[in-house]
């Protein structure tokens, strides 16, 4: 069993290996766009998430399953017109699912999803954005439905400028592989709602 378990292992990892290499030349892509005003941004978001259910950023769901996600995100901003910006980047999301009445990890699904959005910007404070997401599940966990497959995401908050930098806290919800890569029946996939906050640099 132990051999079965390392040769799954050896599979997941070199899988794990060609989807890096791959985003890694997709970034390396970007660097070819015009030289127009660009952004990066490093933000951290956490929340609830669910299957297929809607959940509430701070409060329960009705029954004693809780379950919770977070997130750490790379995003670049490219310009299109004043304060319409193309967005994209890389998030690496750990979505956590246990029983309260249970004191244990529980099972866990981790994600690599890559947005492709529009971000405005407007009263020279608020921006809102939306677009879709590309999923990749990196999980080990079978017995929650693969994720992998095209989302969705819509955003909104406050954002503050001094001189390059930039700072920004926002609301964002997250539909996950709502067109699945690979054929499941009854296919259920994640929903996120949290709080995203993030610092960015002008170049």
């Amino acid at each position: 069993m132990n051999s079965k378990f390392n040769k799954n292992r050896s599979i997941h990892t070199s899988k794990s290996l060609k989807i890096i290499f791959l985003l890694l030349f997709y970034f390396f892509c970007i660097q070819g766009f015009s030289q127009q005003k660009q952004e990066i941004e490093f933000s951290f978001m956490y929340g609830q998430t669910a299957l297929n259910q809607e959940v509430t950023l701070w409060g329960g769901r009705g029954f004693d399953d809780v379950y919770r996600f977070y997130s750490l995100d790379f995003n670049y901003l490219r310009t299109i017109l004043p304060n319409l910006f193309f967005e994209t980047g890389l998030e690496i999301s750990n979505h956590t699912f246990y029983k309260k009445t249970i004191y244990s990890a529980g099972k866990t699904v981790n994600l690599i999803t890559i947005p492709m959005a529009c971000r405005l910007r407007f009263f020279n404070y608020l921006f809102v954005n939306a677009g879709p997401l590309i999923d990749i599940d990196n999980s080990l966990s079978t017995s929650i439905d693969r994720q992998s497959g095209v989302g969705a995401f819509v955003g909104g908050g406050i954002y503050f400028e001094y001189h390059r930098l930039t700072l920004s806290v926002s609301i964002q919800k997250q539909w996950h592989s709502l067109i699945s890569y690979k054929s499941q029946e009854n296919h259920k996939p994640l929903v996120d709602y949290g709080l995203n906050c993030g610092f960015g640099y002008k170049f």
